[in-house]
């Protein structure tokens, strides 16, 4: 128990997922759970997408983060650096080697360190999806005006930094 006044439901365009809305115990819990609900439709939305183009999220995540970090990186690196958690980095690492998005090998100074790094192919990849994806981006994202966004980025920020958004 938070203490908060309990919150009636309000409508929405989400509630028609649902087929009775929830009274939520407080703000907070209410805040939680449509996060989660938002955050499931935009997977949804995005894996639509990169589908498409042979990509799952945790793929192109991936992509991203080799192309952030310059094109090379440790793979423990590329786990931490991933939005979401991959259970089986070590097998999606060679699905995408397989494709030739990326190439693995083992540091040149301790071999106990496996090094990941971006092909051609995979820079090509991320080229092509970058445009469907920045749509995709620009028509969820272009429902809040500038500022309500640049406060839910600021939100967001905040939780990650907390740890609290990833348990």
């Amino acid at each position: 128990m938070t203490g908060e006044a309990p919150v009636p439901p309000q409508g929405d365009s989400l509630a028609s997922a649902e087929s009775v809305m929830r009274a939520y115990t407080s703000r907070s819990e209410e805040a939680a759970v449509r996060l989660l609900r938002v955050a499931g439709l935009l997977q949804v939305r995005i894996g639509r997408v990169l589908k498409h183009y042979g990509l799952s999220p945790a793929a192109h995540d991936v992509l991203c983060v080799l192309r952030d970090a310059g094109g090379v990186l440790a793979s423990r690196r590329v786990a931490e650096a991933m939005s979401s958690a991959s259970p089986d980095l070590t097998r999606l690492l060679r699905r995408l080697e397989e494709a030739g998005l990326v190439g693995r090998s083992q540091d040149a100074k301790d071999k106990r360190v496996l090094m990941v790094s971006l092909t051609d192919a995979g820079r090509l990849r991320l080229d092509a999806v970058a445009g469907p994806m920045q749509s995709l981006h620009k028509q969820v994202m272009g429902r809040l005006k500038k500022g309500d966004r640049k406060d839910l980025v600021r939100i967001l920020a905040e939780l990650e930094a907390s740890g609290e958004s990833r348990v």
